[in-house]
């Protein structure tokens, strides 16, 4: 992974982590961002959809990420039949 990608992830997971986070409040305030940088963003939400369903297919999970690949499977799959063009506008 490299350097940039890493470092956001451990900014996005050390914020989310806070005791009174509030994902409510969070995905809000991505939906008062320009529309280009909502695209963006879902655009690597799908990403990482793709690769827990790929941890899903691989079975590699456990009861501490079972949800989450679970859903991610159900995503993919869903999304797999009926596809949405995540364009850069």
């Amino acid at each position: 992974m490299a350097a940039a990608e890493r470092k956001a992830v451990e900014k996005l997971v050390s914020a989310i982590s806070q005791p009174g986070f509030s994902m409510v409040v969070f995905a809000d305030a991505i939906s008062d961002q320009h529309p280009t940088h909502q695209q963006t963003i879902m655009r690597a939400f799908s990403a990482a959809v793709d690769v827990w369903y790929g941890m899903y297919q691989l079975g590699h999970y456990d009861l501490r990420n079972e949800g989450t690949v679970f859903t991610a499977a159900r995503m993919r799959e869903s999304l797999d039949h009926h596809p949405i063009p995540l364009p850069y506008v």
